[in-house]
């Protein structure tokens, strides 16, 4: 994916500083985001309704749950945003397959 996220407001993710090997204070103004793969939404559908967004948005930060309740609601609903349009091209890549399916099945 090679994107990355630049935080409206700065955070402080203590478990992705310790991960870096940085100080657990060190703010943090950019996110890279992490490609999502199928398997992600094969996980995703496994998981009630409240987890799914929280898994997604934590698979493509690399995040933890604890780091994730940082995020600003600004940065939060950037976030939200780049997973919908994501669901939302493979939604509407599964039904033009579906569709191409049918109009070569015999009938």
């Amino acid at each position: 994916m090679d994107k990355v996220l630049k935080l409206v407001n700065g955070a402080i993710f203590p478990d992705l500083n310790r991960s870096k090997g940085l100080d657990v204070n060190c703010v943090t103004t950019e996110l890279p985001l992490n490609e999502l793969k199928y398997k992600h939404l094969k996980e995703m559908q496994t998981l009630n309704l409240q987890q799914q967004m929280s898994y997604i948005i934590m698979v493509l930060t690399g995040l933890t749950e604890q780091d994730l309740d940082e995020i600003s609601s600004d940065d939060a609903a950037e976030l939200i945003s780049i997973v919908h349009k994501l669901l939302e091209r493979h939604i509407t890549l599964g039904k033009h397959f579906s569709d191409m399916t049918r109009a070569t099945a015999p009938s």
